[in-house]
């Protein structure tokens, strides 16, 4: 392969990576960006899951609780109802209050 000797083409050339290589850096930037985007998603997603954990866990405990210490069942059953706690799990949680 010859070497290029035309000063027009070398010129061109050198023009030509100028143009190339700051688009190639501007894509490289806009993955990483996308990429930083999508781990503060999911950050933010798993942050969410551990706060509505606790959140259940709480309340749980609070039925737990209401149960140990005879609250009318009107009660129970609200507290029930705003934890979206289900029926069956009000009643495993039932059996954890009665167990010393």
């Amino acid at each position: 392969m010859q070497a290029v000797a035309n000063p027009i083409a070398l010129e061109l050339a050198d023009e030509v990576k100028k143009a190339v290589t700051p688009n190639e850096f501007v894509n490289d930037a806009l993955n990483r960006r996308n990429e930083l985007e999508q781990l503060k998603d999911y950050m933010k997603r798993r942050e969410q899951r551990a706060a509505q954990a606790e959140k259940q866990k709480l309340a749980e405990e609070m039925l737990i609780t209401a149960f140990q210490n005879a609250v009318p069942f009107q009660a129970i059953e609200a507290m029930r109802q705003s934890a979206r706690i289900t029926e069956a799990r009000l009643a495993e949680l039932k059996n954890q209050a009665q167990m010393p």
